[in-house]
């Protein structure tokens, strides 16, 4: 959630766009905000322990780089939030089930369709008998 709120914030704020010159440069910049943001939040509500920041600190790494599947998942939502071009432009160019790790997506969960085991035969054309 906190890397969700960091990246709408900065999409807003920087006239539309989430791209930027460098990719890793980019994705330090999401991590940080976002974990300053979790940790606030929960320093707020007095919410203790490593483990816990840990877990944080984990679910922001993984968020960072798994967004652009829930944006594949739900271009409708994420077209109202951020803007119709920018969600299009994410579903074009990335990969569904995949790692957005330094500039590239790496597949980690191949989609069905494209994996194919026999080529499907050519359905016969159906006939109608009257009478």
């Amino acid at each position: 959630l906190a890397v969700f709120i960091a990246r709408l914030a900065r999409f807003h704020l920087t006239g539309g766009t989430l791209a930027g010159n460098n990719a890793d440069v980019t994705m330090i910049i999401d991590a940080s905000v976002a974990l300053a943001c979790a940790f606030a939040v929960f320093g707020i509500l007095k919410i203790k322990g490593y483990d816990f920041k840990a877990a944080q600190a984990v679910g922001v790494i993984l968020m960072v780089g798994l967004m652009h599947n829930f944006v594949q998942a739900a271009p409708g939502a994420f077209g109202l939030l951020f803007s119709k071009e920018w969600t299009q432009d994410i579903v074009n160019n990335s990969e569904s089930g995949s790692i957005y790790l330094r500039g590239k997506y790496i597949v980690v969960l191949p989609s069905g369709e494209d994996v194919a085991d026999e080529p499907e035969e050519p359905e016969l054309p159906k006939v109608r008998r009257l009478g």
